[in-house]
């Protein structure tokens, strides 16, 4: 999401030769390869040869003669192959487009091997592409700022000053993209200075998706966007060869701004009262609301912050977390993403609210929180490159808000309003996605009820904005979750051969509550 400022938001011995022999080059080779392309080149997919898909791994390179090169996976239908027409117009490629912007990792050998038992389960009729984003996974050159993790980790360990902790992340960060400006000049030759992070605008990216598919020899194309992912997939949606949309958490041009996350917040209180009143009745407990919950744990933690040690889920290493008054805000937020800690969550806060107590559920909900502030699989320089060049649209002069009861609220954004990196840096001005226009395409809009980053109104409000959308609420259900759900996913297919979006839909997600 679109934010001016520098948040802590924040898987017998020759026959054993011979056989070894036969699996590498069944991993590494494509069967039927695409016509010759200069912007594909082969590399392993670090997998081994599936009965039931065949499977090609690419780099593709964005511009001739220099720019990115970005991993590509893609997991074709066997029994759907035409030895004497292998493009032909009836193959269906789906790409799918993850979130962020700067999350990648999307073409690894496990990701593939989950996609593939995902597409075998669900008897999915279509291929799928998968691939990293400019500057994230295993693309190149990688925008990578371990300095900025590093930081990060220092700094949540400790309670500084939240101006002082502002001013120290928004230095690392620019030192980051000066580093990082300097490969990216070699990629781009004919751009200078800062003008190199063009390259990570919505329009510039959105180009990349149709380049990939045509240089793949598909002419039907069906774009599956999660999250930021959504964004690319309308910016990608005038191209000819993208025939329909599936928008997972959607993310619309005229959303994310950083006056839509002040709402967002304040949304966030409303949505907690309702999910703890459910919770409430389930368990027998207290009458109490969640907002004086908020404020007796918020009492507590400017008298004394919480200190805690915890595991790290990428190498089991330590690590130090203080969780403080303006943590706290940031933690009640991000709870909401996942629907199956708010159990944990409600637990853990409402104990150490009325007694000071710090129970296991309230260690392992703010382990969830921590793990995924530190996680250095997302890249903060394609995250603040591409918001910074999406949201250019909104001039803020002043903050004029009152946060009802909640004056801390008011604190915190006016201060990151004050550390503006966007406006410090100096990205290129003409670039925001404000003036790109939505094409007229089939598509399925599916928002978590309970998502508070993309909440169910901008997708009911895009639908209506669209002549062939529909738009699906998932009950009991988060952010970005449809993949996970348990749905009869024939309609996927249905939707990706005749473009119908009047179709009978059916997921479901687990009860929140036992």
């Amino acid at each position: 999401m679109s934010l001016k400022k520098i948040n802590i938001i924040l898987l017998s011995g020759s026959c054993i030769v011979l056989a070894v022999l036969v699996l590498l080059y069944r991993s590494i080779t494509v069967s039927l390869s695409p016509q010759s392309n200069d912007r594909l080149l082969v590399r392993s997919c670090g997998i081994h040869y599936s009965p039931d898909f065949d499977l090609q791994c690419y780099y593709y390179r964005t511009h001739e003669g220099g720019g990115f090169l970005l991993p590509l996976a893609l997991i074709k239908q066997k029994k759907q192959l035409k030895l004497k027409n292998n493009f032909s117009e009836q193959r269906n490629l789906v790409v799918y487009i993850p979130g962020g912007p700067g999350q990648g990792h999307m073409t690894g050998p496990e990701e593939i091997a989950h996609w593939m038992a995902w597409m075998k389960e669900r008897q999915s009729t279509f291929d799928v592409l998968l691939f990293d984003p400019r500057g994230t996974g295993d693309g190149k050159p990688s925008a990578r700022c371990p300095s900025y993790i590093g930081k990060v980790r220092e700094l949540i360990a400790k309670a500084p000053d939240l101006s002082e902790e502002y001013r120290i992340l928004n230095q690392t960060l620019t030192k980051c993209f000066d580093e990082y400006g300097q490969k990216l000049g070699k990629a781009f030759p004919s751009l200078e200075n800062k003008q190199v992070y063009d390259a990570f605008a919505t329009r510039h990216q959105a180009e990349d998706i149709n380049g990939m598919a045509k240089a793949l020899g598909y002419e039907r194309a069906h774009l599956w966007g999660v999250s930021y992912g959504t964004r690319l997939a309308l910016a990608a949606a005038s191209y000819d060869v993208v025939k329909s949309l599936i928008l997972e958490s959607v993310y619309p041009f005229d959303k994310g701004l950083y006056t839509d996350n002040l709402e967002l917040y304040r949304k966030s209180f409303d949505m907690h009262d309702r999910l703890y009143r459910s919770y409430r009745k389930n368990y027998a407990q207290p009458e109490i609301d969640y907002r004086s919950l908020y404020r007796q744990a918020l009492n507590r933690l400017q008298e004394k912050p919480l200190t805690f040690t915890l595991k790290s889920w990428k190498d089991d290493s330590e690590i130090p977390f203080t969780l403080t008054g303006t943590r706290l805000l940031e933690f009640s937020f991000s709870t909401l993403y996942n629907p199956y800690i708010y159990d944990v969550y409600y637990a853990g806060i409402e104990t150490y609210s009325e007694s000071g107590e710090v129970t296991d559920a309230l260690s392992l909900s703010v382990e969830y929180f921590v793990n995924n502030i530190v996680d250095d699989q997302f890249s903060a320089l394609v995250y603040f490159a591409t918001e910074c060049l999406d949201g250019q649209s909104e001039e803020v002069d002043d903050l004029n808000f009152a946060f009802e009861g909640f004056p801390e609220v008011e604190v915190y954004f006016s201060e990151g309003f004050v550390y503006d990196f966007c406006e410090d840096y100096g990205f290129s001005s003409d670039l925001s996605v404000s003036s790109l226009k939505y094409a007229s395409k089939p598509t399925l809009i599916f928002s978590g009820e309970f998502d508070p980053i993309t909440p169910t109104d901008w997708g009911y409000s895009l639908a209506e904005m669209l002549s062939e959308a529909r738009h699906v609420t998932l009950r009991n259900s988060g952010h970005a979750s449809l993949k996970g759900l348990d749905c009869n996913w024939s309609f996927l297919n249905t939707f990706i051969s005749t473009g119908n979006v009047n179709l009978n839909i059916k997921c479901s997600a687990e009860s929140l509550w036992p």
